[in-house]
């Protein structure tokens, strides 16, 4: 006669410190241009690669690999409204060696074309970095859809009067 096994216990998982955050936030900023595996975050704050992803998935609600992606294409966004460099140098700044690779993640992730953020930038800069200030801000469990700062959207028309005033959220997926 077969016995039902019990399933284990599982042992609670504890959270980052905001120290160790901060030193994540460091080691991927430092290393933009480079390809950035849960190997080389969790050896930062010597961890095995599973518990490590246990632990940050549980502080931040994300995994680690769609937080490095968040903070790249972030950082992309920044640097396509802050700087003129063109878009492929943009993309091998933050380690993406295909530049259609780097204009689908980035429409993916923030819902536009970088090259429309260019110029949506030229339109109304402060709309722009607003929204960029929003999410770059992760709170600690944050929702997949971060509201938009400004909790408004539209399109401008020809006398430069917003449109289509509904409220937007952005989502990453």
């Amino acid at each position: 006669m077969c016995e039902k096994q019990l399933p284990r216990a599982r042992r609670a998982v504890r959270l980052l410190s905001e120290r160790q955050l901060q030193h994540i936030r460091s080691f991927i900023d430092k290393n933009m241009d480079k390809e950035i595996s849960v190997a080389h975050l969790s050896s930062e704050l010597t961890m095995s690669a599973s518990h490590f992803g246990h632990c940050f998935k549980a502080t931040l609600s994300i995994s680690p690999h769609a937080f490095v992606a968040r903070c790249k294409i972030l950082a992309a966004a920044r640097l396509v409204i802050e700087t003129d460099f063109p878009l492929e140098e943009i993309a091998e700044k933050i380690g993406f060696s295909n530049l259609s690779h780097f204009r689908r993640r980035f429409r993916k992730s923030l819902g536009c074309n970088p090259s429309d953020l260019r110029i949506a930038t030229a339109i109304g800069p402060d709309y722009v970095v607003t929204i960029l200030g929003a999410l770059i801000e992760l709170p600690r469990a944050s929702a997949n859809s971060l509201p938009l700062a400004t909790g408004e959207s539209g399109s401008v028309s020809q006398d430069g009067q917003t449109e289509d005033k509904s409220p937007s959220t952005l989502t990453f997926k």
